[in-house]
């Protein structure tokens, strides 16, 4: 390659960099910005509230044992907690936006044709970390707690019977506690609905294989599947059989970012991603599970229709209730 062409390549390299770390860092403040002052605002509803409790009604004080603590002092609320943490959870993803700034305009001005690969490596690198930064920051911003748990418990001919509670440590995991765990019964058909959801916390949909390998189930007939909605819209899922024991357990799963539905975790992480460096701060993530047990002389087909079945009549609530 000729010198010209070498200088063109490192100038669309450099520019290259400069824009990734501008779109970063950009985006990182718009958003700390936007969640501290989401933040300040529940903190200002809850001092309104507060006031406007009589003094007299109001609890005591908890006494602390540190004998130098002012007792006085309440203790930070958790919105209070996200208006100082607002620029915590972005440190790496701005350290690596700025980074990349300062070493596009270095190759700008230093750069020579000669050193192109040596140019070319710190590029790939400064932008393997920029998308580092994008992918592993933690926002601060409030959590919408309750639009899993308000899944409708009456769908289509389905009723529910039960609901569960997922174990608090689990939900420390999975970084939600909007889990919802539910069974729903149409005559002698019965169907586990689990939903896991979040506001752009990617870890919430997770692989349900890795779960159900942890408990020591054997895993069998994981591949693709679909099932079709009402208005005629086909979702592609995955299934899988699991087994335990003398109990076999037919699943049927997919994954929601915003308004895309997928069976695959990889375009879900990629779709939240983009979503994040488009400034995009409430990217609702999700992972809908079905399960159904087969019963003694049933066919693996049937329990899967089933599902399909269950699927179809609850996906208008799901994207109803998951926006």
């Amino acid at each position: 390659m000729s010198d010209p062409g070498r200088r063109r390549t490192l100038v669309i390299l450099a520019c290259i960099l400069i824009a990734a770390g501008l779109a970063l860092t950009i985006g990182l403040i718009l958003s700390a910005v936007h969640d501290r002052a989401q933040a300040a605002k529940i903190v200002a509803a809850e001092s309104g509230l507060s006031s406007a409790i009589p003094a007299d009604t109001m609890p005591a004080p908890a006494s602390r044992p540190d004998a130098f603590a002012d007792s006085t002092t309440p203790s930070p609320s958790a919105a209070q907690l996200r208006v100082r943490d607002a620029w915590s959870g972005r440190a790496f993803g701005l350290g690596a936006g700025v980074l990349a700034i300062l070493l596009g305009g270095c190759m700008l001005r230093f750069g020579r044709p000669s050193d192109l690969h040596y140019w070319s490596s710190i590029a790939a690198l400064s932008l393997a970390t920029v998308l580092t930064g994008a992918y592993w920051y933690h926002p601060a911003q409030p959590q919408a707690s309750d639009r899993a748990k308000a899944i409708s418990k009456f769908i289509g001919g389905w009723i529910c019977t039960s609901d569960s509670d997922m174990p608090e440590k689990d939900m420390e995991v999975l970084g939600t506690t909007d889990v919802l765990a539910r069974t729903y019964q149409r005559g002698e058909d019965g169907v586990e609905l689990v939903v896991v959801f979040s506001l752009g916390n990617r870890r919430a949909a997770h692989a349900p294989e890795q779960c159900l390998s942890a408990q020591g189930r054997e895993l069998q007939e994981m591949a693709p599947d679909s099932f079709t909605t009402a208005d005629g819209r086909t979702i592609n899922a995955r299934r899988l059989i699991a087994i335990d024991g003398a109990r076999t357990t037919a699943f049927l799963y997919w994954y929601k970012a915003g308004d895309l539905n997928t069976s695959s975790i990889v375009r879900e992480s990629i779709h939240s991603l983009f979503a994040s460096l488009l400034f995009q701060r409430n990217t609702r993530v999700a992972l809908i599970r079905l399960a159904t047990v087969l019963r003694p002389g049933e066919e693996r087909p049937a329990a899967v229709a089933r599902l399909r079945d269950f699927a179809s009549d609850a996906f208008p609530e799901l994207e109803e209730k998951l926006r």
